[in-house]
């Protein structure tokens, strides 16, 4: 916040405003300027909204995933049970504050609960 002061002459008047160039996929952001005028003064536009439009798009590198150990067998009457199932990134290298995300689902076979 801040303020403007017209002197003999001037017709405009500019603030500098600093935008954070990060690297963080987030989309469009905006926020509003608000001018109070003082009794008086004709402000036919109180508010102007300023959008930033983020540069940062997402990476199109591929990503392989596959389960780690590519199969599984169980002893049923062995701990552990229940036994885990993991997935592994095999190709690719996410970035800070990039996800991929998987489904897991369970597929009927021959065993029975």
């Amino acid at each position: 916040s801040g303020f403007f002061t017209f002197s003999t002459l001037q017709t405009i008047l500019c603030a500098i405003i600093s935008i954070n160039d990060d690297s963080v996929v987030e989309g469009q952001e905006c926020f509003n300027f608000n001018l109070v005028a003082p009794a008086g003064v004709n402000n036919p536009q109180p508010t102007t909204p300023v959008c930033i439009v983020d540069d940062d798009a997402p990476p199109q590198q591929q990503f392989q995933v596959g389960f780690q150990p590519a199969t599984y067998t169980v002893q049923e009457n062995i701990s552990p049970n229940p036994f885990q199932v993991c997935v592994r990134l095999l190709e690719g290298q996410l970035a800070m504050n990039q996800f991929v995300r998987v489904a897991l689902t369970l597929v009927p076979g021959t065993a029975q609960g």
